[in-house]
């Protein structure tokens, strides 16, 4: 008689736990494989190899206004420390109040109290939020008219201060003036009124002061000179710089 043997089969070995055990160290060699060939990409791009293709992060409007702000305010101006200035802490706090996009301004008061600083503070502030700007300073103002209008390009010059939100004119009385600035400074002045935007003045002297310096030019139409001083009176308010 022949005997039968029972053949025990063992069961499926199960392998999830070796699975498990290895992954972490599956995991770092990929990690470390992905890091070493970035690594070598970028050396590739670093040496014109590869052709850098990847778009650049766009520019918020923000960013872009204090970017303008930094390229045009003079390195000086950039650092300004207010407790610094030798005006009193109330006009410090009314020009850093004051709403420039929406009112016009002029800033008064005797020299070296800090007006310039002021106003390069005060349009910092609104360059900030995303708002265009364009700035001269009295003797820029009169010679890029006086060339403006040498060259036929005048209507160009008065369109390029009309259409930014802010304009700031610093110094103006500094300048040298004849009829053509004259002309021109009414005219800047006149559209940005009807279109409501405002500008920024710095002066030395009240503005019955600089109506009396621009009167005495040469061939200068009084009646425009009357026009003008009304128009900037009408569109801001005035803060005059008290000293400490």
């Amino acid at each position: 008689m022949t005997t039968k043997r029972s053949v025990r089969h063992s069961p499926p070995q199960n392998t999830s736990e070796a699975d498990e055990s290895i992954r972490p160290t599956l995991a770092a060699a990929l990690a470390d494989l992905e890091a070493k060939a970035t690594a070598a990409i970028e050396r590739r791009r670093a040496t014109g190899e590869i052709l850098d293709i990847r778009p650049e992060k766009e520019e918020t409007s923000e960013e872009r206004g204090l970017r303008q702000w930094h390229a045009v305010c003079p390195p000086a101006m950039r650092s300004t420390i207010t407790s610094k200035l030798k005006c009193d802490r109330p006009s410090i706090q009314a020009v850093a109040d004051f709403p420039i996009e929406l009112e016009g301004l002029r800033l008064d008061g005797q020299t070296g109290l800090g007006k310039t600083r002021l106003a390069w503070l005060l349009i910092r502030k609104v360059a900030a939020t995303g708002k265009t700007f364009v700035a001269f300073d009295g003797p820029a103002f009169s010679a890029s008219a006086s060339d403006a209008y040498r060259n036929g390009t005048e209507e160009k010059f008065f369109g390029d201060l009309t259409k930014p939100q802010i304009l700031f004119l610093d110094d103006i009385g500094k300048g040298k003036f004849t009829a053509r600035v004259v002309e021109a400074l009414f005219t800047v002045v006149d559209r940005r009124n009807n279109e409501l935007r405002p500008i920024l003045y710095t002066m030395n002297y009240s503005l019955a002061t600089f109506g009396s310096k621009v009167s005495a030019t040469d061939g200068i139409d009084n009646e425009m000179v009357a026009a003008l001083l009304r128009r900037i009176e009408e569109r801001t308010r005035k803060i005059t710089l008290q000293p400490k």
